[in-house]
């Protein structure tokens, strides 16, 4: 009887098992050059979702392709590769075309922020400000101001797609970001003072989070400065104040209230138009002027008799 049952647990077994599926190859996309761009154009019926990287990092993910097929474009610069993988394949390295002038800018890196903010730093290494970039997120497009030689950064709100849009029309992704909150984040972990000085009023705080984090000093109804706390610390930020003027400090998130808020008392230290001397100081520079008046008595005797003589 053993047989026979152990034939039977093997038809069942092969009755009950998931069919195969077959992988589908993937299918060849046709990249070719624009004026700093790659352009990437693959067929209808392409299922499945692929990726797009420049020098082996990623760029873009699509994870359902368009059924009729699809045409879009890489930000490249000259030497680049841009290459695509899963659903849709392809290879290409991006060549400048004639009479082309290409700005030569790329993503140094992204930060996470708090309160759903992320900075990106860009890096033109051109000689001329470069134009044409747009953060897009939610649907909204945001114009980025032209990005001088060198370094800069920007702040953009929750995930974003960062384009380039060519003197001739023609848009590119230059980089894509998903935002994950730092570790962190609150006010709770924001540890400050206020401190009077003469003719201003100093906050300090100490950032906890694991991300920087964005306060808003205010007086009254008007905003006086608005910074990204960096992480750690102490860091002091100053706001010039008047007697009696209050300054609070807000969380810049919706529905949380305010930090602290302090009202100035001008230290009793302080003289008008600044610092008051006192002390051995006031003495010394009392005997000073003293010292100057009869050095300058003397200097006007001395004149006097040479004139006389």
């Amino acid at each position: 009887m053993r047989k026979p049952l152990l034939a039977l647990a093997a038809c069942v077994a092969v009755l009950t098992a998931a069919p195969a599926v077959a992988a589908q190859t993937p299918v060849a996309a046709e990249l070719t050059d624009e004026c700093g761009l790659v352009r990437v154009t693959y067929p209808a019926g392409v299922t499945g979702s692929f990726t797009v990287t420049r020098d082996g990092e990623d760029v873009t993910a699509v994870p359902s392709p368009l059924p009729e097929g699809g045409n879009f474009a890489i930000v490249a610069q000259a030497g680049q590769a841009i290459s695509l993988a899963g659903s849709v394949s392809g290879s290409h390295t991006h060549a400048t075309p004639a009479g082309c002038d290409e700005p030569k800018v790329s993503v140094v890196s992204f930060e996470d922020r708090c309160q759903d903010h992320s900075a990106v730093t860009f890096r033109n290494s051109g000689t001329v400000p470069a134009t044409g970039y747009q953060i897009v997120g939610r649907g909204v497009s945001t114009q980025i101001p032209a990005l001088p030689p060198g370094d800069s950064t920007h702040v953009a709100q929750h995930a974003f797609t960062i384009n380039w849009t060519s003197p001739h029309g023609a848009v590119g992704t230059l980089a894509n970001h998903g935002y994950v909150t730092p570790d962190g984040c609150g006010p709770s972990t924001l540890q400050h003072a206020f401190a009077d000085r003469c003719g201003r009023i100093e906050w300090t705080v100490t950032n906890n989070a694991r991300g920087a984090q964005r306060v808003i000093l205010a007086k009254g109804t008007e905003a006086i400065r608005s910074d990204w706390v960096p992480v750690g610390g102490p860091h002091t930020y100053s706001i010039p104040v008047t007697e009696g003027d209050t300054i609070r400090a807000n969380y810049a998130h919706a529905s949380v209230p305010p930090l602290g808020e302090h009202t100035y008392a001008a230290p009793a230290s302080c003289a008008a138009g600044g610092l008051p001397i006192t002390g051995s100081k006031t003495q010394s520079l009392a005997w000073l002027g003293v010292a100057l008046v009869i050095a300058g008595i003397g200097v006007f005797a001395f004149a006097r008799r040479r004139t006389m003589g």
